[in-house]
């Protein structure tokens, strides 16, 4: 496969397919050590134990060097593609329960990345990721000025808010040298203070009061974690009651970033039939398999009817 450098002329086209594809927002940078802000800030997280049982957040070799997720990579492309749309927001507001706004339709994992390989398959050798494995994904993301991270650790655009999911291709063939840019600093103590200053509206509005002001979340107190990735009873004892049974948008909701909403009206990410059955609470007839191909699957049905008879969903 062609491994000559990626000209101007050649990452103009990449963009514009990938912006037909659905994606909002595209930055390319050079292959990049992870710096020691990131290190310690994330170290930090560790140190104080806040990762609950998700045992593989604890892989810092992988997490600290983007070529443990592909050995040869040399650019980086990052794409943003936003998930919003109306048709959610009619649901949520109509239905008893409510499931994150990403995972009512297919299957990002899937969807995205296969827009991105369809763009990039032939450019170049390398990796499609997105949201499974390592790769620091929403520092990633800043270094390429997607967005800075809020205190609720999202990664947030300044001017389209931040109901964005990522996909990243990391690619072997290497950018011309007169395309390098420098890499920005992703300083996220500077950011808290120069976007979110004194904005506490995410910490105040959580209801595990998983969201700290030094923007390191307590996951054992997040909802997501709590409906999505934890397994046995769900811990109830700091979490205020909600209708939430799959993820959770609050700390999105309250964020004056998305004041203005950005919506996309891609019915890859509209309300499926199955979505809409748990979010009536119609959970009898579903099986697990009819969850393949959603997000919900990560829970499984088990995992939802748990979450729809736990306390901090029963009124």
């Amino acid at each position: 496969m062609n491994k000559k450098s990626l000209e101007k002329e050649e990452i103009d086209l990449i963009k514009k397919r990938l912006f037909k594809e659905g994606f909002k927002h595209v930055s390319f940078s050079t292959y990049f050590e992870v710096e020691n802000e990131f290190k310690k800030f994330y170290l930090q997280f560790l140190k104080e134990k806040k990762e609950a049982s998700l045992s593989y957040l604890q892989n810092i070799k992988a997490k600290f060097n983007i070529k443990e997720i592909y050995a040869n990579t040399n650019t980086i492309i990052a794409a943003s593609f936003f998930y919003h749309n109306q048709k959610v927001k009619l649901a949520l507001k109509e239905n008893p329960y409510k499931i994150a706004s990403y995972a009512w339709g297919k299957d990002y994992h899937n969807v995205l990345k296969k827009r991105m390989k369809r763009v990039v398959k032939d450019i170049s050798a390398g990796r499609i990721v997105t949201d499974s494995t390592p790769l620091p994904e929403r520092y990633l993301g800043r270094k390429l000025n997607i967005g800075f991270i809020g205190k609720n650790g999202m990664l947030i655009n300044p001017e389209n808010g931040s109901y964005f999911l990522l996909v990243f291709a990391l690619l072997e063939r290497p950018l011309s040298s007169d395309l390098i840019l420098e890499n920005k600093k992703a300083n996220i103590e500077e950011d808290f203070k120069k976007y979110c200053n004194n904005c506490s509206r995410c910490i105040k509005s959580c209801p595990g009061g998983a969201i700290n002001s030094d923007g390191i979340i307590n996951i054992e107190n997040c909802i997501s974690y709590q409906t999505i990735e934890m397994r046995g009873k769900v811990n109830c004892s700091n979490i205020k009651k909600n209708k939430w049974i799959f993820g959770c948008d609050v700390c999105q909701m309250v964020c004056p970033y998305n004041k203005k909403e950005y919506l996309n009206n891609d019915t890859d990410f509209y309300p499926s039939d199955i979505s809409l059955d748990v979010s009536k609470g119609h959970l009898e007839n579903i099986k697990d398999t009819h969850l393949f191909g959603t997000a919900l699957k990560r829970a499984g049905i088990e995992g939802l009817r748990r979450n729809i008879k736990s306390k901090i969903i029963l009124k």
